[in-house]
Protein backbone atom coordinates (compact mmCIF):
# COMPACT_ATOMS: atom_id res chain seq x y z
CA UNK A 1 0.00 0.00 0.00
CA UNK A 2 1.08 3.60 -0.58
CA UNK A 3 2.35 5.56 2.43
CA UNK A 4 -0.55 6.72 4.65
CA UNK A 5 -1.49 10.37 4.61
CA UNK A 6 -2.22 12.62 7.54
CA UNK A 7 -5.24 14.75 8.28
CA UNK A 8 -5.41 17.86 6.12
CA UNK A 9 -3.07 16.62 3.40
CA UNK A 10 -4.47 16.15 -0.10
CA UNK A 11 -5.01 12.59 -1.28
CA UNK A 12 -3.75 11.05 -4.49
CA UNK A 13 -5.63 8.55 -6.63
CA UNK A 14 -2.77 6.07 -6.19
CA UNK A 15 -2.96 6.29 -2.40
CA UNK A 16 -6.75 5.87 -2.38
CA UNK A 17 -6.68 3.02 -4.89
CA UNK A 18 -3.98 1.13 -3.02
CA UNK A 19 -5.75 1.59 0.31
CA UNK A 20 -9.14 0.55 -1.06
CA UNK A 21 -7.71 -2.61 -2.61
CA UNK A 22 -6.02 -3.46 0.68
CA UNK A 23 -9.35 -3.10 2.48
CA UNK A 24 -11.06 -5.32 -0.09
CA UNK A 25 -8.40 -8.01 0.20
CA UNK A 26 -8.55 -7.97 4.01
CA UNK A 27 -12.24 -7.35 4.74
CA UNK A 28 -13.96 -8.81 1.69
CA UNK A 29 -16.58 -7.55 -0.71
CA UNK A 30 -18.86 -6.13 2.03
CA UNK A 31 -16.01 -4.44 3.86
CA UNK A 32 -15.18 -1.59 1.49
CA UNK A 33 -16.28 1.81 2.77
CA UNK A 34 -15.04 5.38 2.85
CA UNK A 35 -14.55 5.04 6.59
CA UNK A 36 -12.29 1.99 6.30
CA UNK A 37 -10.31 3.48 3.43
CA UNK A 38 -9.87 6.63 5.51
CA UNK A 39 -8.65 4.59 8.46
CA UNK A 40 -6.21 2.78 6.16
CA UNK A 41 -4.85 6.16 5.02
CA UNK A 42 -4.92 7.83 8.40
CA UNK A 43 -7.47 10.43 7.34
CA UNK A 44 -11.20 11.05 7.71
CA UNK A 45 -13.85 9.24 5.71
CA UNK A 46 -15.21 12.61 4.54
CA UNK A 47 -11.83 13.46 3.02
CA UNK A 48 -11.91 10.21 1.06
CA UNK A 49 -15.55 10.80 0.06
CA UNK A 50 -14.79 14.29 -1.24
CA UNK A 51 -11.85 12.96 -3.24
CA UNK A 52 -13.87 10.15 -4.85
CA UNK A 53 -17.24 12.00 -5.10
CA UNK A 54 -19.18 8.74 -4.70
CA UNK A 55 -18.71 4.99 -4.32
CA UNK A 56 -18.52 4.42 -8.07
CA UNK A 57 -15.75 7.00 -8.15
CA UNK A 58 -13.87 4.97 -5.55
CA UNK A 59 -14.23 1.83 -7.67
CA UNK A 60 -13.05 3.72 -10.77
CA UNK A 61 -9.96 4.89 -8.91
CA UNK A 62 -9.23 1.24 -8.07
CA UNK A 63 -9.51 0.12 -11.69
CA UNK A 64 -7.25 2.93 -12.83
CA UNK A 65 -4.70 2.08 -10.14
CA UNK A 66 -4.58 -1.49 -11.47
CA UNK A 67 -4.63 -0.51 -15.15
CA UNK A 68 -1.57 1.70 -14.64
CA UNK A 69 0.33 -1.44 -13.66
CA UNK A 70 -0.47 -3.52 -16.75
CA UNK A 71 2.68 -4.73 -18.49
CA UNK A 72 3.91 -3.10 -21.65
CA UNK A 73 3.33 -5.40 -24.65
CA UNK A 74 5.91 -5.44 -27.44
CA UNK A 75 4.16 -3.79 -30.42
CA UNK A 76 6.18 -5.90 -32.87
CA UNK A 77 4.51 -9.14 -31.73
CA UNK A 78 1.93 -10.73 -34.02
CA UNK A 79 -1.66 -9.86 -33.16
CA UNK A 80 -2.64 -13.23 -31.65
CA UNK A 81 0.39 -13.27 -29.35
CA UNK A 82 -0.01 -9.69 -28.15
CA UNK A 83 -3.73 -10.12 -27.48
CA UNK A 84 -3.12 -13.31 -25.51
CA UNK A 85 -0.53 -11.53 -23.37
CA UNK A 86 -2.83 -8.53 -22.90
CA UNK A 87 -5.87 -10.53 -21.83
CA UNK A 88 -3.84 -12.90 -19.68
CA UNK A 89 -2.57 -9.90 -17.73
CA UNK A 90 -6.15 -8.63 -17.42
CA UNK A 91 -7.33 -12.04 -16.20
CA UNK A 92 -4.57 -12.25 -13.60
CA UNK A 93 -5.41 -8.77 -12.34
CA UNK A 94 -9.16 -9.37 -12.26
CA UNK A 95 -8.96 -12.80 -10.63
CA UNK A 96 -6.61 -11.44 -7.96
CA UNK A 97 -9.00 -8.56 -7.27
CA UNK A 98 -12.29 -10.39 -7.91
CA UNK A 99 -13.99 -8.46 -5.09
CA UNK A 100 -13.56 -5.24 -7.09
CA UNK A 101 -14.86 -6.98 -10.19
CA UNK A 102 -17.98 -8.14 -8.33
CA UNK A 103 -18.65 -4.65 -6.96
CA UNK A 104 -18.44 -3.21 -10.47
CA UNK A 105 -21.29 -5.59 -11.51
CA UNK A 106 -19.97 -5.99 -15.03
CA UNK A 107 -19.29 -2.29 -15.61
CA UNK A 108 -16.31 -2.07 -18.00
CA UNK A 109 -13.00 -0.46 -17.10
CA UNK A 110 -12.90 2.64 -19.28
CA UNK A 111 -10.74 5.19 -17.46
CA UNK A 112 -7.88 7.12 -19.12
CA UNK A 113 -5.18 4.71 -17.89
CA UNK A 114 -7.16 1.67 -19.00
CA UNK A 115 -7.74 3.28 -22.38
CA UNK A 116 -4.12 4.32 -22.93
CA UNK A 117 -2.49 1.13 -21.64
CA UNK A 118 -4.98 -1.45 -22.90
CA UNK A 119 -7.68 -0.32 -25.32
CA UNK A 120 -5.66 2.05 -27.54
CA UNK A 121 -2.72 -0.32 -28.15
CA UNK A 122 -5.11 -3.24 -28.63
CA UNK A 123 -6.98 -1.31 -31.33
CA UNK A 124 -3.71 -0.28 -32.96
CA UNK A 125 -2.39 -3.86 -33.19
CA UNK A 126 -5.75 -5.13 -34.46
CA UNK A 127 -5.88 -2.60 -37.28
CA UNK A 128 -2.25 -3.26 -38.18
CA UNK A 129 -3.04 -6.99 -38.42
CA UNK A 130 -5.81 -6.35 -40.95
CA UNK A 131 -8.95 -6.30 -38.82
CA UNK A 132 -11.53 -3.57 -39.39
CA UNK A 133 -12.44 -1.24 -36.50
CA UNK A 134 -15.75 -3.08 -36.16
CA UNK A 135 -14.02 -6.47 -36.05
CA UNK A 136 -11.58 -5.23 -33.42
CA UNK A 137 -14.44 -3.99 -31.24
CA UNK A 138 -16.45 -7.21 -31.64
CA UNK A 139 -13.40 -9.35 -30.85
CA UNK A 140 -12.61 -7.34 -27.75
CA UNK A 141 -16.18 -7.46 -26.48
CA UNK A 142 -16.07 -11.26 -26.67
CA UNK A 143 -12.63 -11.47 -25.10
CA UNK A 144 -13.49 -9.00 -22.33
CA UNK A 145 -16.74 -10.72 -21.35
CA UNK A 146 -14.99 -14.11 -21.36
CA UNK A 147 -12.16 -12.78 -19.20
CA UNK A 148 -14.55 -11.22 -16.68
CA UNK A 149 -16.50 -14.47 -16.39
CA UNK A 150 -13.37 -16.57 -15.86
CA UNK A 151 -11.99 -14.12 -13.30
CA UNK A 152 -15.22 -14.11 -11.28
CA UNK A 153 -15.38 -17.93 -11.19
CA UNK A 154 -11.66 -18.35 -10.43
CA UNK A 155 -11.27 -20.96 -7.70
CA UNK A 156 -15.01 -21.65 -7.59
CA UNK A 157 -15.50 -24.37 -10.21
CA UNK A 158 -12.82 -26.66 -8.77
CA UNK A 159 -14.70 -29.65 -7.27
CA UNK A 160 -14.68 -29.36 -3.48
CA UNK A 161 -15.60 -31.99 -0.90
CA UNK A 162 -19.29 -31.07 -1.08
CA UNK A 163 -19.39 -31.32 -4.88
CA UNK A 164 -17.51 -34.62 -4.87
CA UNK A 165 -19.81 -36.09 -2.23
CA UNK A 166 -22.83 -34.95 -4.23
CA UNK A 167 -21.59 -36.67 -7.39
CA UNK A 168 -20.65 -39.83 -5.48
CA UNK A 169 -24.13 -40.04 -4.00
CA UNK A 170 -25.91 -40.08 -7.38
CA UNK A 171 -27.87 -43.24 -8.13
CA UNK A 172 -27.24 -45.11 -11.38
CA UNK A 173 -30.96 -45.49 -12.12
CA UNK A 174 -31.42 -41.71 -12.05
CA UNK A 175 -28.12 -40.56 -13.60
CA UNK A 176 -26.74 -43.53 -15.57
CA UNK A 177 -24.32 -41.57 -17.78
CA UNK A 178 -22.76 -39.58 -14.94
CA UNK A 179 -22.42 -42.68 -12.76
CA UNK A 180 -20.88 -44.66 -15.61
CA UNK A 181 -18.19 -42.04 -16.10
CA UNK A 182 -18.01 -40.82 -12.49
CA UNK A 183 -14.44 -41.91 -11.84
CA UNK A 184 -13.17 -40.13 -14.95
CA UNK A 185 -15.21 -37.03 -14.11
CA UNK A 186 -13.83 -36.80 -10.58
CA UNK A 187 -10.25 -37.64 -11.52
CA UNK A 188 -9.95 -35.14 -14.39
CA UNK A 189 -7.33 -32.54 -13.41
CA UNK A 190 -8.59 -28.97 -13.23
CA UNK A 191 -6.74 -25.70 -13.55
CA UNK A 192 -8.49 -22.35 -13.76
CA UNK A 193 -5.51 -20.88 -15.60
CA UNK A 194 -5.33 -23.73 -18.14
CA UNK A 195 -9.07 -23.53 -18.77
CA UNK A 196 -8.87 -19.77 -19.29
CA UNK A 197 -5.88 -20.05 -21.63
CA UNK A 198 -7.55 -22.75 -23.75
CA UNK A 199 -10.73 -20.72 -24.16
CA UNK A 200 -8.83 -17.50 -24.77
CA UNK A 201 -6.77 -19.05 -27.55
CA UNK A 202 -9.90 -20.51 -29.13
CA UNK A 203 -11.56 -17.09 -29.21
CA UNK A 204 -8.42 -15.38 -30.48
CA UNK A 205 -8.03 -17.95 -33.27
CA UNK A 206 -11.60 -17.27 -34.43
CA UNK A 207 -10.65 -13.60 -35.00
CA UNK A 208 -7.01 -13.96 -36.03
CA UNK A 209 -6.65 -12.39 -39.50
CA UNK A 210 -3.78 -14.76 -40.35
CA UNK A 211 -5.89 -17.83 -39.52
CA UNK A 212 -8.85 -16.41 -41.41
CA UNK A 213 -6.72 -15.93 -44.53
CA UNK A 214 -5.41 -19.48 -44.28
CA UNK A 215 -8.91 -20.86 -43.89
CA UNK A 216 -10.20 -18.78 -46.80
CA UNK A 217 -7.42 -20.11 -49.02
CA UNK A 218 -8.37 -23.67 -48.13
CA UNK A 219 -12.12 -23.32 -48.68
CA UNK A 220 -12.15 -23.59 -52.51
CA UNK A 221 -9.99 -26.73 -52.41
CA UNK A 222 -12.25 -28.36 -49.85
CA UNK A 223 -15.37 -27.48 -51.84
CA UNK A 224 -13.86 -28.88 -55.05
CA UNK A 225 -12.88 -32.11 -53.33
CA UNK A 226 -16.38 -32.62 -51.94
CA UNK A 227 -18.03 -31.86 -55.29
CA UNK A 228 -15.61 -33.97 -57.35
CA UNK A 229 -14.27 -30.94 -59.23
CA UNK A 230 -10.53 -31.05 -59.97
Amino acid sequence: MESPTTLGQPLSDDAVGSAALSVLARDGITGLSFRRVGAELGTSHMTVHRHCVNFDGLLNICTEYLAARFPEIDPSLRWATSIELRYTALYETMSTHWELLALLRGRPWVGPKMTSRFSEPALKTGLAAGLTPGQVMSAHRELYVYTVGCALTHGVIIPNETAVASIESLAAEDFPIIVEHREAILSTPHSDRDMFTHGLRTLIASWDPADRRRRANHIPTAIHQRSGVR
